[in-house]
Protein backbone atom coordinates (compact mmCIF):
# COMPACT_ATOMS: atom_id res chain seq x y z
CA UNK A 1 0.00 0.00 0.00
CA UNK A 2 2.12 2.75 -1.60
CA UNK A 3 1.66 6.20 0.71
CA UNK A 4 -1.41 4.88 2.85
CA UNK A 5 -4.10 4.16 -0.08
CA UNK A 6 -6.52 1.56 0.22
CA UNK A 7 -6.07 -1.29 -2.94
CA UNK A 8 -8.15 -0.52 -5.34
CA UNK A 9 -10.52 -3.14 -6.39
CA UNK A 10 -9.81 -4.26 -9.93
CA UNK A 11 -12.14 -3.41 -12.82
CA UNK A 12 -14.55 -5.63 -13.92
CA UNK A 13 -14.34 -5.79 -17.81
CA UNK A 14 -16.43 -7.99 -20.51
CA UNK A 15 -14.01 -10.38 -21.50
CA UNK A 16 -14.22 -10.76 -25.55
CA UNK A 17 -16.22 -14.18 -25.57
CA UNK A 18 -18.99 -11.53 -23.67
CA UNK A 19 -18.84 -9.02 -26.32
CA UNK A 20 -19.56 -11.40 -28.81
CA UNK A 21 -22.19 -12.85 -26.82
CA UNK A 22 -23.92 -9.85 -26.47
CA UNK A 23 -23.41 -8.46 -30.40
CA UNK A 24 -25.02 -11.55 -31.30
CA UNK A 25 -27.68 -10.84 -28.80
CA UNK A 26 -28.70 -7.54 -29.56
CA UNK A 27 -28.81 -8.49 -33.30
CA UNK A 28 -30.93 -11.78 -33.49
CA UNK A 29 -33.35 -10.65 -31.02
CA UNK A 30 -34.78 -7.99 -33.63
CA UNK A 31 -34.18 -10.56 -36.51
CA UNK A 32 -36.11 -13.11 -34.73
CA UNK A 33 -38.89 -10.80 -33.60
CA UNK A 34 -39.50 -9.83 -37.45
CA UNK A 35 -39.36 -13.18 -38.77
CA UNK A 36 -42.07 -14.02 -36.09
CA UNK A 37 -44.31 -11.53 -36.60
CA UNK A 38 -44.22 -11.43 -40.15
CA UNK A 39 -44.28 -15.54 -40.34
CA UNK A 40 -47.28 -15.28 -38.31
CA UNK A 41 -48.67 -12.84 -40.54
CA UNK A 42 -47.81 -15.00 -43.84
CA UNK A 43 -49.34 -18.10 -42.23
CA UNK A 44 -52.43 -15.86 -41.39
CA UNK A 45 -52.88 -14.27 -44.41
CA UNK A 46 -52.29 -17.37 -46.53
CA UNK A 47 -54.51 -19.13 -44.66
CA UNK A 48 -57.65 -16.67 -45.37
CA UNK A 49 -56.80 -16.17 -48.92
CA UNK A 50 -56.98 -19.75 -49.11
CA UNK A 51 -60.45 -20.16 -47.69
CA UNK A 52 -61.33 -16.85 -49.96
CA UNK A 53 -60.11 -18.19 -53.35
CA UNK A 54 -62.05 -21.76 -52.14
CA UNK A 55 -65.29 -20.04 -51.34
CA UNK A 56 -65.67 -17.57 -54.55
CA UNK A 57 -64.77 -20.02 -57.01
CA UNK A 58 -67.65 -21.42 -56.64
CA UNK A 59 -69.91 -18.42 -56.97
CA UNK A 60 -68.66 -17.65 -60.15
CA UNK A 61 -71.84 -19.29 -61.90
CA UNK A 62 -74.30 -17.48 -59.95
CA UNK A 63 -73.46 -14.35 -61.56
CA UNK A 64 -74.94 -15.59 -65.22
CA UNK A 65 -78.35 -14.90 -65.75
CA UNK A 66 -80.54 -17.57 -66.21
CA UNK A 67 -82.74 -18.08 -69.10
CA UNK A 68 -85.60 -16.13 -69.53
CA UNK A 69 -84.32 -13.53 -67.13
CA UNK A 70 -83.85 -10.37 -68.30
CA UNK A 71 -80.59 -9.61 -67.99
CA UNK A 72 -78.71 -9.80 -71.53
CA UNK A 73 -74.65 -10.99 -71.63
CA UNK A 74 -72.88 -10.38 -75.08
CA UNK A 75 -69.94 -9.80 -76.75
CA UNK A 76 -68.84 -6.50 -76.78
CA UNK A 77 -67.94 -7.18 -80.97
CA UNK A 78 -71.24 -8.21 -81.55
CA UNK A 79 -72.38 -4.79 -80.27
CA UNK A 80 -73.53 -2.48 -83.43
CA UNK A 81 -71.53 0.21 -83.13
CA UNK A 82 -68.27 -1.97 -81.84
CA UNK A 83 -66.22 -1.23 -85.38
CA UNK A 84 -66.63 2.44 -85.03
CA UNK A 85 -65.41 2.87 -81.76
CA UNK A 86 -62.08 0.60 -82.98
CA UNK A 87 -61.95 2.73 -86.22
CA UNK A 88 -62.39 6.11 -84.26
CA UNK A 89 -59.75 4.69 -81.15
CA UNK A 90 -57.26 3.90 -84.29
CA UNK A 91 -57.79 7.31 -85.81
CA UNK A 92 -57.49 9.20 -82.86
CA UNK A 93 -53.95 7.51 -81.37
CA UNK A 94 -52.62 7.65 -85.29
CA UNK A 95 -53.33 11.54 -85.14
CA UNK A 96 -52.07 11.95 -81.52
CA UNK A 97 -49.05 9.95 -82.56
CA UNK A 98 -48.36 12.50 -85.65
CA UNK A 99 -48.80 15.28 -82.97
CA UNK A 100 -46.27 14.31 -80.66
CA UNK A 101 -43.53 13.28 -83.73
CA UNK A 102 -44.69 16.51 -85.15
CA UNK A 103 -44.34 19.08 -82.32
CA UNK A 104 -41.27 19.99 -81.48
CA UNK A 105 -41.43 20.63 -78.14
CA UNK A 106 -43.14 17.74 -77.01
CA UNK A 107 -40.00 15.73 -76.04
Amino acid sequence: MPYGQPPHKPRKTIVGGGTVAIVIGALLVPVLLVVLLFGGGLIFYSKKIGEATADGGSRIDDNKPQAGSIDVWYNIAERPDYQKTVDYSHKLAKETKQTVENDEKAS
